[in-house]
């Protein structure tokens, strides 16, 4: 089992600023965790994330079809129209701060 131990560990020992204390992480009951633990650094993730996924599935003793398409045709579109109303509002946002910034430089003349 993946153990998520400091996501899982702020959510039970957090305070009023919602992350645990460092002292919390010292105490005794922390030494002694019997299930296998499967550790995944964040920055190994995103340089190799193909063997770190490959890595946890091996620790998780699950296989994945590498032809395997969780996406529906209907879902394809829907991505493909969130895709380019975003890229449009960005487009359109581009636009109108280059108009600010032309309006408030002088040219020469």
């Amino acid at each position: 089992m993946i153990l998520c131990l400091k996501a899982d560990f702020n959510r039970l020992h957090k305070g009023h600023i919602g992350t645990a204390p460092k002292s919390a992480f010292k105490r005794k009951s922390n030494e002694h965790r019997s299930s296998p633990l499967h550790i995944v650094f964040y920055e190994t993730l995103v340089r190799d994330t193909r063997m770190t996924l490959q890595r946890t599935l091996d620790f998780l003793n699950h296989t994945v079809d590498e032809d395997f398409d969780p996406y529906t045709p209907n879902m394809y579109v829907a991505i493909q129209t969130v895709w380019h109303n975003v890229l449009n509002m960005v487009i359109d946002y581009q636009r109108t701060v280059q108009n600010r910034y032309s309006r408030c430089v002088k040219r020469p003349n």
